[in-house]
């Protein structure tokens, strides 16, 4: 099971990596908070891939 886990962890990590260099900018993650004041866009796939490594 921890194979597996880490195996999705890279692999996500690896997609997130490759939506970042497409992007010009970062600006879809400015709302992005962990005070728990908001909850986050999860609709984005940037913020999903984020909060999935986190």
């Amino acid at each position: 099971m921890r194979d597996f886990i880490e195996r999705k962890m890279f692999e996500i990590y690896n997609d997130l990596i490759k939506e970042v260099d497409k992007r010009d900018n970062l600006c879809d993650l400015r709302s992005l908070r962990f005070d728990n004041e908001k909850a986050p866009n999860y609709h984005n796939p940037l913020i999903q891939m984020l909060f999935l490594l986190i």
